[in-house]
């Protein structure tokens, strides 16, 4: 049986030139898209790559797994053992000992402008505007990111609370979720920040909103994210760099793009609460300039 995905895909090209015209094109597939066939059904996989389900499900029984459900089960594992702290830590200290003369600090900001490059190429304008109409118009606004996401959730909510009054920050800490979701109605929105490992709870926050006619933004680093299917308005933002920890680059740069989009489409509103904030920061002198 496979230990790690690197083996599972030399197993699959190894065995390539014996499958059949069908399993080759299974095959192609969970090479290119190992990480989505994690969270597909065995007939999914199948209508995506024009195959019957029992091909996929023999596909499986080829690779010695015990069906489509033992494979599955097995990527999900080998997809955790990915992106623990331990392993990515081991990566970055086999890639900078590859390197040569470039520095940490040169890999991981070369890695963050790839990325936010990548995102502006693949975010389209629509979804953007979607996203801050969607704010914008909402009654109330629910935001919550946990663990490594709750810097960016946090840096939201803060801003957005200069020009707005209805802004929550979701914190689960002393278990008040119901209290604090108590009057989320069909006007409001979910925005979810959610990173691998993908945070449960995060998730769990977002089902029940969403069963109340909530809409959900999602801002997660992977199309297959479990926020996905709840999504009303999805960013995938990428954070890959060679660290044990994710980048929060382009979520900030995505948060920042929204408040000040949001601040625009409500000028006469945002002039007004900053105006009313510069006098207290005077009245309590917030600043030592």
């Amino acid at each position: 049986m496979y230990q790690t995905k690197a083996e599972l895909l030399q197993g699959i090209q190894e065995r390539f030139p014996d499958l059949g015209r069908g399993q080759k094109r299974v095959a192609q597939y969970v090479l290119a898209h190992t990480e989505e066939v994690a969270f597909l059904t065995a007939a999914q996989l199948g209508k995506n790559v024009g195959v019957s389900e029992a091909t996929v499900v023999r596909f499986a029984a080829l690779l010695d797994y015990d069906g489509f459900p033992d494979f599955q089960t097995h990527i999900q594992n080998m997809m955790r053992q990915d992106i623990s702290t331990i392993t990515r830590l081991e990566k970055r200290a086999e890639q900078q000992a590859t390197q040569g003369s470039k520095s940490i600090l040169q890999a991981i900001l070369e890695a963050d402008q790839t990325n936010l490059t990548l995102f502006a190429s693949d975010t389209t304008e629509k979804t953007f505007t979607d996203a801050v109409e969607m704010i914008g118009n909402a009654r109330e606004i629910y935001i919550c990111g946990l663990r490594s996401s709750h810097s960016v959730a946090l840096f939201l909510w803060f801003s957005l609370r200069y020009f707005l009054r209805k802004v929550h920050l979701i914190t689960p800490g002393i278990g008040d979720l119901p209290e604090q979701l108590l009057s989320a109605t069909d006007q409001d929105i979910f925005i979810g920040i959610n990173m691998k490992r993908y945070s449960r709870v995060t998730v769990e926050i977002a089902k029940a909103l969403k069963k109340h006619g909530v809409k959900i933004l999602s801002i997660a680093d992977n199309i297959m994210s479990p926020l996905t299917p709840l999504a009303d308005v999805q960013f995938t933002v990428r954070s890959d760099v060679s660290s044990f920890i994710e980048s929060q680059v382009v979520t900030m740069s995505l948060s920042n793009a929204l408040v000040t989009a949001i601040a625009l489409q409500h000028k006469a509103k945002t002039v007004e609460e900053l105006s009313r904030l510069e006098s207290s920061f005077d009245e309590f002198e917030t600043y030592a300039m």
